[in-house]
């Protein structure tokens, strides 16, 4: 997958039947940064859940891979690719001796996250036409955007600037204006601002008119880079109104840096080195920490 690190094996039998060998290049690529329990995950979403063991400066595939040879039928020759998200998941295709990809029929040993469907089924159809966050209108003539907020939330239209670029960025639905007192900067890249939403936690939305507005292209799965340096990987997914959002490592971040409905999550659009391609630069504002000191908190409790 683009923007992924990634390696991929020619499955032999004679010494990775038992047992695959993570390439050295790739341990170093990605700093040692792979736990001690991974899920493999092909095309499907069918999950394959195995342990990482450590003999010297080597790491393997080890408990759970006999069973992952097993249900997709892997045979001499077979070339297997290894996508990895940086988290616990590695996104499994296998090419088969005709140089396509096998159709597995094998069952997975692991159903896909079962938390997230749940949440799914909970959620319903209903949540499809829930309202975006913000819509851009032209201010007249002036080609500058605004926000749109629903009636009964009496919120205040504002403009926030992209930097020195003279772009108009987008905000949450919020009574919240970070940039207000200037203790917050703005951010050089396009950018928007979000907190924990009461509905659709486990997603985060993305504003159109930002992606658009500056010709962002977007990877299938979008890095999100705490200030740590820490990464979750999310699923870009379009609804067929337009809307953006981002699905799995949003509630991964949120969770990770004990991210509350107080807080606001500013995200900058960065363009990264080489084929690192475009990642999400995360910047957590706690509660109030955009205000003067000793300025009132009323008002600014979490809204759903």
């Amino acid at each position: 997958m683009e923007g992924l690190p990634s390696f991929f094996k020619v499955f032999l039998p004679s010494n990775c039947s038992e047992r695959l060998r993570i390439p050295v290049a790739f341990v170093a690529a990605v700093e040692g940064r792979i736990p001690d329990k991974v899920f493999l995950r092909n095309r499907r979403g069918n999950l394959w859940r195995l342990k990482v063991t450590k003999d010297g400066d080597d790491f393997h595939f080890s408990d759970g891979w006999v069973k992952f040879v097993e249900d997709n039928s892997l045979e001499h020759g077979d070339f297997v690719v290894f996508d990895y998200d940086w988290i616990d998941v590695f996104y499994v295709q296998i090419f088969g001796g005709t140089a396509c990809e096998k159709e597995v029929i094998g069952p997975s040993n692991l159903a896909v996250n079962e938390e997230e469907e749940k949440c799914s089924k909970e959620n319903g159809d209903a949540l499809e036409e829930e309202e975006p966050e913000a819509t851009t209108l032209r201010n007249g003539n002036k080609g500058k955007a605004a926000i749109q907020v629903n009636d009964d939330e009496k919120l205040k239209a504002t403009t926030l600037r992209n930097g020195n670029k003279g772009k108009a960025a987008v905000k949450v639905k919020d009574d919240v204006d970070v940039f207000e007192y200037g203790i917050v900067s703005h951010p050089k890249n396009a950018y928007f601002v979000t907190k924990l939403r009461q509905k659709r936690k486990t997603e985060l939305y993305v504003p159109t008119d930002v992606v658009k507005d500056h010709g962002l292209q977007l990877p299938e799965n979008l890095i999100l880079l705490d200030e740590e340096g820490k990464r979750w990987s999310s699923k870009v997914k379009t609804w067929g109104d337009g809307r953006i959002w981002l699905t799995g490592g949003w509630r991964k971040f949120c969770k990770w840096n004990h991210l509350k409905p107080e807080d606001r999550c500013l995200c900058e659009f960065v363009h990264g080195e080489g084929k690192e391609g475009i990642y999400l630069k995360m910047r957590i504002l706690r509660e109030g920490s955009w205000l003067p000191k000793g300025e009132s908190q009323a008002g600014l409790g979490p809204s759903s």
